[in-house]
């Protein structure tokens, strides 16, 4: 939030930039009747004082649709977020974000509005009537002026890097293996009333029976359940592991493993591919204890060996934990996150830790929309009292992991593609004021047999070099840009140069058509 506050800083400094050039051509060409009243006895402060007022009139104009927008448009985004927004989230504007607006606005109206007012009121009589003979608003407001736009062209090369490196990190993230597929396949929780469902053996006969008919319905290509679904909240829970020769280490020295839960066919259910041994079947509980491993689960602890027959014990300080078999092993799930590392996994068969609640996956074989009423009768089925909650495809969920970082991405984009604008158009009003403000000069020139290519060329020299002091500026800054977005990147390196090219070429390129 820090970094996207930051982003609005800068689009709101272009935005000023932009308002402040304008305010200065404006008071160029009303210098001379501002002149003509200080020299009838017209007070300067007064005068400035109107001034001042009537950008204060235009900053309550834009703040107005600002707050107008805002209320509307976060409302939408958040209306759009594949998740539930709490409810002590509030969105709408209050008294303080009133208040921190009427202050930013009399501080952006002082700070950019001033030195217009100052300019027009500067010059006595003499001074305007010399200057407007030669149309121009003197050099030093002229070089105000190009400065004003070289900032622009820095911030914009600033906001442009950012959201090329925010790009290119979302479309890792997209290509990002998660280790499961989450296509054609629904989930939705159960949770069993210990008082209809006391004990373990009822539970599992349940979810034996749920898992049964459900793998009979049609359009039901595979179906399972897991105590809860990866990129889903924390993602499960961690125990302490044990193995042979380590189980009696102390209890902060033990190693820790993710714990899931999962009925048989939940990696088939979620296309988590084997790398050896078997999946759990009906034998697999208490009487034949088990457990089904991550790869890099099996390289930490058995490297260079097969772990399939291995033995590991779970919360190993508790002396009535036995031995389990390691039985297969399957690949690597990002449970915790795109950007995060695929933890260590251990997984228990349901008929071994008998839970009540638990996330029913159910993959369809090409139809997806009778998913969600087939479950739902079924479930009636076998317990009518029984409600099903979160009845969503899995899709949703890495979606909605996702969604966050899609957000900052897009509003870095819409960020920088606004301050090229107001960059690209501010860029054009300058250089349209000074081919005004030279046009004597370049008619001497012509007169004297200069070509209309050479005054072109005149013009251009101006605008590269205007060009090349805000994107050399940009390019600084936009390095230290990068470094504070470094915790946000994916897959990129915050020093990008291939996008600080494209961007430096692609502003170049736009400023030159301004």
């Amino acid at each position: 939030l820090v970094r996207l506050l930051g982003a609005v800083g800068l689009v709101l400094a272009v935005t000023c930039m932009t308002v402040m050039n304008l305010l200065l051509a404006r008071a160029a060409g009303r210098r001379r009747e501002f002149s003509i009243r200080a020299a009838v006895g017209a007070n300067r402060r007064r005068v400035v004082r109107q001034l001042l007022t009537e950008s204060l009139v235009l900053g309550l104009i834009g703040a107005a649709l600002g707050l107008l927008l805002g209320t509307t448009a976060v409302p939408a985004i958040l209306r759009s977020a594949p998740l539930e927004v709490p409810y002590w989230i509030q969105v709408t504007p209050d008294w303080r974000v009133l208040l921190f607006t009427a202050a930013l606005l009399l501080t952006v109206t002082l700070a950019f509005g001033l030195a217009p007012a100052l300019h027009a009121t500067s010059a006595g009589l003499a001074d305007t009537l010399r200057e407007s003979s030669r149309a121009g608003s003197g050099p030093r407001v002229g070089r105000l002026r190009q400065g004003l736009v070289a900032l622009q062209l820095a911030f914009s090369v600033m906001l442009l890097v950012g959201a090329g490196l925010m790009v290119r990190s979302l479309v890792n993230l997209g290509r990002t293996d998660l280790g499961f597929r989450a296509d054609d396949t629904l989930s939705f929780r159960l949770a069993l009333p210990r008082a209809r469902y006391p004990e373990p053996q009822r539970r599992a006969a349940f979810y034996a029976s749920l898992m049964d008919e459900l793998r009979a319905a049609p359009g039901v290509e595979r179906v399972s359940a897991v105590s809860q679904l990866p990129l889903d909240g924390a993602g499960g829970w961690s125990r302490s592991i044990g193995v042979p020769g380590h189980e009696a280490a102390p209890l902060a020295e033990l190693p820790s493993a993710r714990h899931v839960v999962v009925e048989p066919g939940y990696f088939q259910a979620l296309g988590i591919p084997f790398e050896g041994g078997r999946d759990f079947d009906r034998s697999d509980g208490p009487e034949r204890p088990s457990v089904i491993v991550s790869r890099s689960f099996a390289e930490r602890f058995w490297p260079g060996q097969d772990p399939v027959g291995q033995r590991l014990k779970v919360d190993p300080f508790h002396a009535d934990q036995p031995w389990r078999v390691v039985v297969g092993v399957v690949g690597d799930v990002r449970s915790q996150g795109p950007r995060e590392p695929p933890p260590i996994t251990i997984y228990v068969p349901y008929a071994y830790e008998s839970m009540g609640a638990m996330t029913v996956v159910m993959r369809s074989a090409g139809a997806m929309a009778t998913l969600p009423s087939t479950a739902r009768a079924v479930v009636s089925r076998l317990d009518p009292q029984l409600p099903l909650s979160d009845v969503r495809p899995v899709q949703t969920v890495l979606d909605r992991a996702r969604w966050h970082f899609r957000l900052y991405t897009q509003l870095f984009v819409a960020f920088a593609l606004i301050a090229v604008l107001l960059a690209a158009l501010g860029l054009a009003g300058v250089m349209s004021h000074l081919v005004v403000e030279r046009r004597q000069e370049i008619g001497v020139r012509l007169a004297l047999g200069a070509s209309p290519s050479d005054a072109f060329r005149l013009i251009l020299r101006r605008v590269l070099a205007l060009l090349a002091a805000g994107l050399a500026v940009g390019a600084i800054g936009s390095a230290i840009l990068s470094r504070a977005l470094g915790s946000l990147l994916y897959g990129v390196p915050p020093r990008d140069f291939a996008t600080l090219a494209a961007v430096l070429v692609t502003l170049a390129v736009v400023g030159l058509l301004a």
